[in-house]
């Protein structure tokens, strides 16, 4: 079986596609609680499974020769099932510490950035207390002291709410997660958020451009951004930000505005993941290309892929080459040495960071000058 939103976003497609069913007994459409729990009370009751009593699932039906999608069903985040890890042996993961995922939100409560296929996930919120329980759990029974948010954005009354009982509770813990560049956070004390153990924040800033946030309609303001940059480097919280270059109407001289951006807060974003802007299937852009000066060049009934990095109207050779000279001198003279994290998976830099502290990564004058 398979599951994943991919599949969701794809139902039309792989309905027609025969061959695929040859390899596949049925997909989970969107979350899969329900469809564990009904699987296996259908095997537990009759050692067989009924596909066509499972909700949430598309399976190919042998009998009738067509492809069936089942009746659909939420799952509310109030059932919630802690996860069990008794049967894991910990010790045996190529990491000194595990890093447990946890969330606070499912879907995105902004959801209405162009570039995202993730604007038609409903949106729910886990209430507060039973994560804390949760975290609590785990951090008794399994030890876990590192968890990371899987919010695709933390809701930021959740996060403030979290980390008052965290320290309510006295739970010892680290954690990080994403966010949004909210004006929620230049108006709060944020000093309680690293009392609670938050070590590192996730921050999608996409581009330095008004003009680009607003084509991308990112809902934010990049004053709020150098905001949020200057409140969470004065707490200690590490940010690692996010870019992309390349996106739709997007010029050499915007992109030149996100690249001085950069340098000038390289002090307060220590670590940053520059992109180049893939075109995503169930994006507004995919899905109204003439309305972004772009043109897509493919079958959309037939192609199964989920991005494209073939359409036109992007920046040129030159560009890109001239683009890439200059990130690559703000990275050599960044604060923050680029060569001991740009390897590393966020989640051990994350570690890494709770381990050995902030300054661990910062520069050496000596080095500086052996370059």
């Amino acid at each position: 079986s398979a599951a994943s939103d991919v599949y969701k976003r794809q139902t039309y497609n792989i309905s027609k596609r025969f061959t695929f069913w040859n390899i596949v007994d049925a997909i989970a459409l969107g979350e899969g609680e329900l469809v564990i729990k009904y699987l296996s009370q259908s095997l537990k009751n009759n050692g067989r499974i009924e596909w066509e009593k499972i909700p949430n699932v598309m399976f190919f039906e042998k009998k009738s020769g067509k492809v069936v999608i089942t009746k659909p069903a939420t799952f509310s985040l109030r059932n919630y099932v802690f996860p069990d890890y008794s049967d894991y042996r910990l010790n045996s993961y190529f990491a000194p510490y595990p890093i447990i995922s946890i969330e606070a939100s499912r879907g995105c409560y902004w959801a209405k950035c162009t570039f995202c296929e993730s604007t038609d996930i409903r949106f729910k919120k886990r209430n507060i207390q039973q994560l804390i329980n949760e975290v609590e759990k785990l951090n008794k029974q399994y030890g876990f002291k590192y968890f990371s948010f899987a919010d695709l954005a933390i809701p930021p009354a959740s996060m403030f709410e979290f980390a008052e009982h965290i320290i309510k509770k006295k739970i010892n813990i680290y954690w990080k997660g994403m966010i949004r560049a909210e004006k929620y956070f230049c108006k709060k004390d944020i000093s309680i958020l690293t009392q609670s153990g938050l070590k590192m924040i996730q921050l999608g800033i996409e581009s330095a451009c008004p003009k680009i946030l607003k084509i991308i309609n990112k809902g934010i303001d990049i004053e709020i951004v150098k905001c949020i940059l200057q409140k969470f480097h004065n707490a200690g919280i590490w940010t690692h930000g996010y870019f992309i270059i390349g996106l739709p109407k997007e010029k050499l001289v915007n992109v030149q505005e996100t690249l001085r951006f950069i340098k000038t807060y390289g002090q307060m974003l220590p670590s940053l993941a520059v992109n180049c802007f893939v075109l995503l299937r169930d994006s507004d852009i995919f899905r109204n290309p003439s309305k972004y000066d772009i043109n897509i060049t493919l079958n959309k009934e037939e192609d199964l892929r989920t991005a494209y990095f073939d359409f036109s109207k992007r920046l040129n050779i030159s560009e890109k080459s001239a683009i890439k000279e200059q990130l690559e001198e703000i990275i050599f003279n960044h604060p923050f040495d680029y060569n001991k994290w740009r390897f590393m998976d966020i989640n051990y830099l994350f570690l890494y960071i709770c381990e050995l502290g902030m300054n661990f990564f910062r520069r050496k004058e000596s080095v500086l000058t052996a370059y």
